[in-house]
């Protein structure tokens, strides 16, 4: 072998052992730091579920009382499947106040981001060292310590309610794969209220401001995912994901909170116009991935206008039907004995006003000694009065009359009606109940109706046979708007 041929080779050899340097060179880098290879995938979200297993609810609630101005009927209700997020309304991972998840690959935690189409990448990403595939564990909110979680006390914020909606998924993600993907579940339970108030128009703060839930579990040890109460107990401040929306006597809101599963008599505590009303839901379990709707309505039943108590029975009008007599010193007293369109008891035994008995004609008993919104009822009020609720014949006291209780559910509001007779004749007194309107009826002759009634008759209009002129003494019960 001559030089020349020598000096070929040694140059071939050269040139060999530099691309064989570059190519070792080029593949390293591919696997250690092409972002290409960093481990990037899509996420989901499965449904929350309602408990379709379960019986409906509508006993389960003890309600308590701290407030006697207003009664409560609560009960659960069994919602469709609902999609979520973070815990909103869709199925996607728009509007997140807060991107960080926690993904665990290869022994360590990584911060990942997902922006709104639910694609996870990050900044320092967990890299494929070799061509297998990696096991994937996730979860949300981001947190390096994967044994714990608690859900925040004050979910009033967006922020913190999000952060309170545990998220965890398994997956396994491929070197080559271009499509790998995760699912998350919920892993902590849901509790939404739905508040409905019926209140007076009367009322200057009409606002549902707030919901905290009481005795709850707010904290948990975390294995392969699962929720384990700690036997931590607290409050929650509910998110209130719908504002009030007020509507005449009635306002509307709803309040969302996310809670650890668990097995509790989770109390509430309502707040509106300014007071609040609390309540106890009977002992449940509470399971991961399940949200449990409750609908709690709120009356105003007992009232106090003008130094005058009144009661709301939940008439389809709204009226306030005063809970005595005017001049009674109790609701068994019989009261005064007025002549229509009178302000005095008797005033004189042939007193007969023929003119207008309007609340601003200064001839409205109840307007002119109780004041205020007080008046007189029409007939037609009074008919209401006796179609929308129970009447029971019975005693209060020693007095004989009526109980009149409210028909609707929940509505604890009752009044007694005493038979207080007429004072031309005392001798119906303990028989028979006499109610003036500020209604007369229409033709001759022109007198006012009224309400009557005895142990076995209520009705509203008039009877010659009882009383034929507006110069007798009857009671007069007042009501308002």
């Amino acid at each position: 072998m001559n030089m020349k041929t020598k000096q070929l080779l040694f140059m071939v050899f050269i040139a060999l052992f530099a691309m064989m340097f570059t190519a070792c060179s080029s593949s390293d880098d591919e696997a250690v730091n092409d972002q290409g290879n960093a481990l990037k995938f899509y996420a989901g979200i499965s449904a929350l579920k309602s408990p379709y297993n379960m019986e409906e609810w509508g006993t389960s609630i003890n309600i308590g009382d701290i407030d006697a101005d207003l009664a409560k009927e609560s009960m659960f209700r069994l919602t469709d499947l609902e999609m979520t997020r973070t815990p909103a309304d869709n199925n996607d991972w728009v509007g997140m106040s807060n991107r960080s998840i926690a993904v665990q690959a290869g022994g360590s935690v990584y911060e990942y981001t997902i922006d709104a189409r639910g694609l996870l990448s990050a900044t320092s990403p967990y890299y494929f060292t070799t061509l297998n595939s990696v096991n994937i564990t996730s979860w949300y909110p981001y947190s390096e310590n994967a044994n714990s979680f608690s859900v925040q006390a004050d979910q009033s914020s967006y922020a913190n309610y999000e952060a309170s909606d545990y998220l965890y998924g398994t997956s396994s993600a491929g070197y080559n794969t271009t499509d790998n993907s995760i699912s998350y579940v919920h892993k902590t339970a849901k509790i939404k209220f739905n508040v409905t108030v019926t209140h007076s128009e009367r009322l200057s703060n009409k606002n549902i401001t707030g919901v905290a839930l009481s005795n709850v579990q707010r904290s948990a040890s975390v294995s392969s995912g699962n929720l384990a109460a700690n036997g931590s107990v607290g409050t929650v401040n509910m998110y209130n994901n719908v504002a009030t929306s007020v509507s005449g006597t009635t306002s509307t809101a709803a309040f969302e909170a996310c809670i650890i599963p668990q097995t509790s008599s989770i109390g509430y505590t309502i707040s509106f116009g300014g007071k609040t009303y609390s309540g106890t839901i009977t002992s449940r379990q509470y399971n991961a991935g399940y949200i449990y709707t409750i609908d709690v309505k709120l009356m105003a039943i007992n009232v106090t206008i003008n130094n005058h108590a009144g009661v709301d029975l939940g008439l389809p009008s709204g009226k306030i039907w005063a809970t005595m007599n005017i001049g009674a010193s109790s609701t068994s007293d019989y009261g005064g004995l007025y002549q229509w369109g009178a302000l005095a008891v008797n005033p004189s035994p042939f007193y007969d006003y023929d003119g207008d008995i309007s609340p601003t004609s200064g001839h409205d008993t109840a307007r002119q000694l109780w004041g205020g919104t007080w008046r007189m009822p029409t007939d037609a009020e009074c008919q209401e009065l006796i179609d929308y609720c129970t009447w029971t014949w019975g005693t209060n006291g020693d007095v004989n009359g009526y109980w009149v209780s409210s028909k609707v559910t929940g509505n604890t509001g009752k009044i007694f009606m005493p038979a207080g007779g007429v004072i031309q004749d005392m001798n119906r007194k303990g028989k028979e109940g006499y109610f003036w309107t500020a209604t007369r009826r229409k033709g001759t002759p022109y007198e006012p109706w009224h309400l009557w009634f005895d142990e076995s008759k209520i009705w509203v209009g008039d009877d010659d046979e009882k009383i034929d002129t507006d110069h007798y003494g009857c009671s007069v019960r007042a009501i308002s708007n």
